[in-house]
């Protein structure tokens, strides 16, 4: 997520989806998720629901590979991210979370 912290973002990172929800539930801080949809343990479809059951307000940008199908866009949308963006649509992505966040 260097693209993220050279824009002045602060970002804190998790391997996998365990431990990423572990993260969240220790850091009241996080002001929005970046989730790959392809983390190994636990993916995408499963944290994201992990994530809206414990945080319903929390804003969820789901990231992943240009690949992904529209499918793949419902799923997580029904799941209950709060954004689209493919991994190498940068601008969009950078664009997103500063609207999410009014910075």
């Amino acid at each position: 997520m260097a693209v993220l912290e050279s824009e002045g973002f602060n970002v804190v990172c998790a391997s996998d989806g365990i431990k990423g929800l572990a993260l969240l539930q220790k850091n009241e801080s996080i002001d929005a998720v970046v989730l790959d949809l392809l983390m190994p343990e636990l993916d995408g479809y499963r944290v994201c629901a992990e994530i809206r059951a414990l945080q319903p307000a929390l804003p969820i940008i789901a990231y992943s590979s240009a690949y992904s199908s529209f499918d793949d866009q419902l799923e997580i949308m029904a799941k209950g991210a709060t954004k689209f963006v493919r991994k190498t649509d940068y601008e969009t992505l950078l664009k997103t979370l500063r609207e999410i966040l009014n910075v």
